[in-house]
């Protein structure tokens, strides 16, 4: 190998690794955001959750073939009831007078979007109201993708979110699926003595 192909295919592995770090850049920059996005607006849940004389949420997701929702919110008040929140799992949101369900209520929320406009790429940030029951699943997701990034993909995952009220914690119950091969040979021989 020459000297001058030496130099081109350093040259490369160079330009590879500053594309490489500069993805790495952006992908922690995305990340922090989306990360600042959630524990802005967590701070809102929880003033709503305590306002609405809320002390636990339960939320339930599952998901596979590239494919996954919450399916279950489940509400528990100071006083011992639990009511249900209603949710979209991809069948329309069950009926307001579904029996025990809790009404949703306003949180404020920082909204990040991504538009193309014009043929270019334009970011905004701004404030809307959503019901709780939205802003709970857009913090979920958030949390989901952080730490179980990917999980509705092939086998897919299912887990709970809990939000403990008193003590402002979030925990997250998580399981991965994967598939598992087991081979085995078999050999029959009709060998003569």
């Amino acid at each position: 190998m020459s000297s001058d192909e030496k130099s081109k295919g350093l040259k490369a592995k160079k330009e590879q690794a500053e594309r490489y770090a500069e993805f790495h850049r952006e992908w922690e920059a995305k990340r922090a955001a989306a990360q600042k996005v959630m524990l802005g607006n967590l701070g809102n849940v929880w003033k709503a959750l305590k306002e609405n004389k809320i002390r636990s949420v339960l939320l339930e997701y599952s998901g596979s073939g590239d494919s996954g929702q919450f399916d279950y919110l489940l509400y528990q008040l100071e006083d011992e009831s639990e009511r249900h929140g209603l949710l979209d799992c991809g069948y329309g949101y069950a009926p307001a007078e579904s029996k025990g369900a809790l009404e949703s209520f306003p949180v404020p929320q920082l909204v990040r979007s991504r538009d193309f406009i014009e043929g270019k790429l334009v970011e905004s940030e701004g404030h809307k109201d959503v019901g709780i029951h939205q802003a709970l699943e857009n913090i979920g997701y958030l949390f989901l993708d952080q730490h179980h990034g990917g999980w509705e993909n092939n086998e897919g995952g299912q887990g709970r979110i809990t939000w403990d009220v008193g003590t402002e914690t979030m925990t997250m119950e998580h399981g991965q699926n994967y598939m598992e091969t087991e081979e085995s040979t078999h050999e029959v021989s009709s060998a003569s003595d």
